[in-house]
């Protein structure tokens, strides 16, 4: 009988290291896949939300400009305002893609000539020039049409940084 009872305590400690195994992987394994998954989730919503603030910024901000009811001065004070809430660098462009606005610097340089296919609506993730930072983007652009001919383009970038730190934060609310 004591070879009984003591085959039992070794199967049932077995077991519940085998039960605290699987629990623990399982954690490792959801921790894994759901960030992942947050990680791209926060990507679509963080694109679909500069591509929504650039068509605002091309409506308001872009058709003023082009009639001249407003300066590029003033143009740069409104659009640093919403920069500096949403923490995105926004830039408006001529048609050729040469910055005039630019909400975090007064350098003029072209962004047609770092982009694919300028001069289409579209994004960019991981998008690296040195003129703009020195880590990786997320560029969203949206043409300024006014009578039906492209004026110029805004263009809204934000550090792949701060989509990271925002995951963080998300991971950190869900896990407790």
């Amino acid at each position: 009988k004591a070879w009984l009872i003591n085959m039992i305590r070794q199967l049932t400690a077995k077991l519940i290291m085998l039960y605290l195994l699987i629990i623990f992987g399982l954690f490792v394994l959801l921790n894994v896949f759901g960030s992942r998954s947050l990680e791209k989730k926060l990507m679509v919503q963080k694109k679909d939300l500069l591509v929504q603030e650039a068509q605002m910024i091309a409506r308001e901000y872009g058709d003023g400009y082009v009639n001249s009811k407003i300066t590029t001065g003033d143009l740069k004070r409104q659009l640093t305002m919403t920069d500096r809430f949403m923490n995105v660098r926004i830039m408006l462009t001529n048609a050729s893609g040469t910055v005039f606005v630019d909400t975090r610097s007064d350098q003029k340089f072209s962004l047609a000539e770092y982009v694919e296919n300028f001069p289409e609506r579209g994004y960019y993730e991981n998008f690296e020039d040195s003129r703009l930072t020195t880590g990786k983007l997320l560029v969203v652009w949206e043409p300024i049409v006014y009578e039906n001919i492209v004026r110029g383009y805004v263009c809204l970038a934000v550090s792949m940084e701060v989509i990271s730190g925002d995951m963080l934060v998300y991971m950190n609310l869900l896990n407790g």
